[in-house]
């Protein structure tokens, strides 16, 4: 892990979030797996995802995200997972 990167993937789930998602993308830029799971985005939010290298999914839009983490958890390639919401980033 000489390279600053830590094993763990980070899952975030969007909705129209390209206000919000660089921000986060950017406070978890540590983790060596980025997953980014998309509800039929109408904004730049895929665009934004693809630019800063995270691996992006798409989903239908579904009213409540529990489903969706619990349905792209092993996506990721690591045993350590942190799942956050689009509207959230570490300081």
């Amino acid at each position: 892990m000489g390279d600053g990167m830590l094993k763990i993937t980070v899952i975030i789930h969007t909705r129209d979030s390209e206000t919000t998602l660089p921000r986060l993308l950017e406070s978890v830029q540590w983790a060596e797996e980025r997953i980014v799971v998309d509800m039929e985005s109408r904004d730049r939010t895929c665009e934004i995802a693809r630019q800063e290298g995270a691996t992006l999914f798409s989903t239908p839009v579904v009213p409540r995200v529990d489903g969706i983490r619990n349905d792209f958890l092993e996506r990721g390639k690591h045993d350590w997972v942190f799942v956050l919401d689009a509207d959230e980033y570490l300081a």
